[in-house]
């Protein structure tokens, strides 16, 4: 061979064998030294390293994400690389949201867990997983794990507070609040003269309707979130949505108008998941002004204007002077971004003798020289000083008329009582000092006299102290201890309520007291207490557990009725009738504990009339049960008052004797005209007082009220004819001393016989009379009448000078209701 071929053959062989070296595992690098054998990576700091995120599976199970095992030293030394799972060491948390049927398929929830970890392990993490089509959940969590606090992620669901869960702990029930969100557009009021308003003043919000009689399992869940939302503004195109809005009750919605009223209007319950569809139409308002005046054509300065609505004028807007404007120095006021409606504005809250209102016709736009004529009436002011002649730094003054009384607090000695009109009045001031009391009296004061200067008389004050029990004598807590005067005086003390059953009542004068207690499931308590110069002994007070009564309501139609109340005729008339909760059920049952034996019970519900009054005897610890009380639908009336001259009369009190939940109160407008609701079917006596009318004087009628047949009736005062009347009082043969009342169609006045028995009282005329008569000093149980011994008579006074006759106590009949003298 030549020499080029050898060189070449020589070269392949030797390609070949390094290519058969290096394909063996010790070629690749086993037996031959790697020149960054040895060398580590730099650690990184700890806030490059990577964050490992545990991945999801479709089946709500977050999972690690795989790792690289280690090599295994005795099968991997000369074979491929084996890779293996290692065991998953973390902790599962796991449970279930229980939620309305079928929200899931609706809408996307997420369930968050803040996870705790042990000390030394680093900060808390927080993992998301959505929820499954069962409500199921899991979460795999770090074995470090301390502890995890679970929420939900969802537009209408929320779970307040956050559930706290242990490692390894399973079967968790989450029971959130289901919501429901209102959507919808704000238009604002635009016009050539006005600019364009900013959305941020327009904000939007939802309250609870204050005037919905929603169940307690119906207020769930606005009752465990605010009663009204933040507002939200809307954005650039008038969109706005209110998140997280209660369901099940109904609302009222609102809007900020910068140019006009604002927006209220009521909006039926949302069901759960609902997403409510809204436009908001804000209007440009109007401006009504005027002024005030007294009787002299004054203007008056510092009076509250307040402003109704006209059911008949369109949706319920808001009070837009919510701030109350008051009449300047010169008596004018200005109401702003008013209503395009009518709208009726009054002096309301002022001390006068009477108020003075206007209906206003704004659905033309502004209206301007509204005039409001009030009557500031007179006052009775002077000073009060103690016996050594020093001024009564603090003290009680009243002014006590046929129709009411009005207390007032001085200070300085002095006192100041105004809105009164005219006639007398008796006046009562009373104060304290050390262990002593002192009083005055002072009877027939008139108004715009020259001022009073009193002094008190001094004499000591007493306590009454004492305990109050049960029947077993264990001590009543929260019981609740007073004492009254007699009703001409209407002093009143009470004693705080303790825990123990012991009270003090201080401060009382010499004389004779009524001591009364009362607490829930008890029959109240009454007692006689005379207080002399001797100190009285603790009183032991010992309450008897009242009976139940249970029944049903029903509706005129005789099916039950869900949502009435039921409870003493006695409190018919305050806040004590009926609260939250004691509403009868879906079948109509409520149970009830009558405050005495001797119960008159009725039953009253938004839109009907309230039942007749049942009365019943209900002993100790007694249950009288089936009770039915039958709601009936309701009627009204409408009509005017006429003065004595048969001229409409503004400002007259009109009401419906011994109705309770009607409308009493109802002042005639500016034509004369009232109108009254929520009346029963059958006869119903209305009648009418106004302050500037002779003291005594009203206007009477009454009416047959039938459903659906609306009723219109003429209330009016008539002229006085005043006539002398004398008489005697015995009883068999012997004298009696008696308070009596007359009252004819038109007027009513009092009058007292004398330890002879005889009386002299001026009626204001000739007619027809029925009176009362009852022992003097007598308390009568107005309420009750079954509980006193008042006497009923008729009289007919004919028209002449003066009349005389004579009145037997013991043959006459007993009243026994007052609707007996309405006769």
């Amino acid at each position: 061979m030549s020499r080029p071929v050898v060189l070449g053959l020589t070269l392949l062989i030797g390609v070949l064998a390094l290519l058969a070296l290096w394909l063996t595992p010790s070629g690749r690098g086993g037996g031959v030294d790697d020149p960054l054998e040895g060398v580590q990576p730099e650690p990184l700091e700890p806030d490059e390293r990577p964050t490992p995120l545990p991945a999801e599976e479709p089946d709500g199970l977050v999972q690690p994400r795989a790792v690289d095992a280690a090599p295994d030293s005795e099968s991997g030394a000369t074979g491929a690389a084996q890779r293996s799972e290692p065991p998953d060491e973390r902790a599962r948390i796991s449970g279930t949201v229980r939620v309305p049927n079928g929200f899931l398929t609706r809408e996307v929830v997420q369930v968050r867990a803040e996870v705790y970890l042990l000390p030394g392990h680093g900060a808390r993490q927080t993992f998301t997983t959505a929820l499954a089509s069962d409500g199921s959940f899991t979460f795999r969590v770090p074995k470090e794990t301390k502890f995890a606090r679970l929420a939900l992620e969802s537009r209408f669901l929320r779970l307040s507070p956050a559930v706290k869960a242990l490692p390894g702990e399973t079967g968790i029930v989450l029971e959130p609040l289901v919501y429901a969100a209102i959507e919808g557009e704000v238009v604002p009021p635009l016009s050539p003269s006005t600019p364009e308003p900013s959305w941020a003043d327009m904000e939007v919000s939802w309250s609870l309707d204050p005037g919905a009689q929603a169940s307690a399992e119906d207020c769930r869940s606005a009752s465990l979130s605010p009663s009204h939302d933040e507002p939200v503004r809307p954005n650039h195109a008038g969109a706005f949505v209110l998140d997280f809005v209660p369901v099940g009750v109904e609302l009222e919605l609102h809007a900020e108008n910068p140019l006009g009223p604002e927006w209220i209007q009521r909006i039926g319950p949302l069901a759960p998941a609902e997403r409510r569809q809204l436009t908001i139409a804000l209007e440009l308002g109007i401006t009504i002004s005027g002024y005030v005046i007294d009787e002299h054509g004054q203007p008056v300065k510092g009076v509250k204007i307040s402003t109704g609505q006209d059911a008949l004028a369109g949706p319920a807007w808001g009070d837009p002077s919510r701030d109350d404007p008051r009449t300047d120095r010169e008596g004018r006021f200005e109401l702003v971004r008013m209503p395009r409606r009518i709208t009726r504005i009054s002096t309301g809250g002022s001390n006068f003798v009477l108020d003075a209102a206007a209906t206003v016709d704004g659905t033309s736009g502004d209206v301007s020289g509204v005039v409001l004529s009030v009557v500031r009436g007179g006052c009775i002011e002077g000073t009060l000083v103690w016996p050594d002649q020093s001024p009564v730094d603090r003290f009680e003054i009243s002014v006590f008329w046929s129709k009411g009384f009005r207390p007032k607090y001085g200070q300085a000695g002095r006192f100041r009582i105004c809105g009164l009109g005219d006639g007398s009045y008796l006046l009562e001031a009373r104060a304290e000092r050390g262990d002593a009391v002192g009083r005055v009296r002072v009877p027939n004061v008139q108004p715009n006299t020259a001022p009073l200067a009193l002094m008190l008389a001094e004499a000591r004050a007493f306590e009454l102290r004492g305990v109050t029990v049960d029947e077993q004598g264990a001590a009543l807590a929260g019981c609740s201890v007073f004492a009254t005067r007699s009703v001409s005086e209407r002093r009143f003390e009470s004693a705080e309520e303790s825990a123990d059953g012991s009270f003090v009542l201080g401060g009382l004068d010499a004389g004779e007291w009524t001591l009364g207690a009362v607490a829930t499931g008890y029959h109240s308590y009454k007692q006689q207490i005379v207080l002399g110069e001797s100190s009285p002994t603790p009183l032991r007070i010992v309450l008897r557990r009242s009976g139940r009564i249970s029944g049903r309501v029903v509706g005129p139609a005789g099916l039950p009725l869900e949502g009435a109340w039921v409870g003493e005729e006695v409190n018919a008339l305050g806040a004590e009738f009926g609260a939250p909760g004691d509403a009868t059920d879906a079948e109509g049952r409520f149970e009830i504990q009558p405050a005495s034996a001797r119960a008159r019970i009725l039953a009253h519900k938004s839109g009907f009339a309230a039942s007749e009054v049942r009365a019943l005897e209900v002993g100790p610890g007694e249950n009288v049960e089936d009770i039915v009380l039958h709601l009936r639908e309701v009627c009204r009336v409408e009509g005017r008052v006429l003065d004595q001259h048969e001229n409409p009369l503004p400002g007259a009190e009109v009401s419906a004797f011994g109705m309770p939940f009607v409308s009493s109160g109802v002042v005639t407008d500016a034509r004369g005209t009232f109108e009254l609701a929520g009346l029963p079917p059958g006869s119903v006596h209305l009648h009418a007082s106004h302050p500037l009318q002779r003291a005594g004087a009203f206007a009477s009628a009454t009416v047959s009220l039938a459903p659906g047949q609306p009723c219109a009736v003429e209330l009016r005062f008539e002229e006085a004819d005043p006539v002398r009347v004398s008489g005697r009082i015995t009883r068999g043969a012997a004298p009696l001393e008696c308070t009596l009342w007359f009252r004819s169609r038109s007027f009513r006045t009092g009058g007292s016989s004398r330890s002879d028995g005889r009386f002299e009282v001026s009626l204001q005329r000739p007619g027809a009379w029925t009176g009362a008569v009852w022992l003097a000093g007598e308390q009568v149980a107005w309420q009750d009448l079954t509980q006193s011994d008042v006497r009923r008579f008729e009289v007919t006074v004919p028209a002449a000078e003066q009349h005389e006759f004579v009145l037997d106590f013991q043959t006459l009949p007993r009243l026994t209701s007052l609707e007996e003298l309405e006769r």
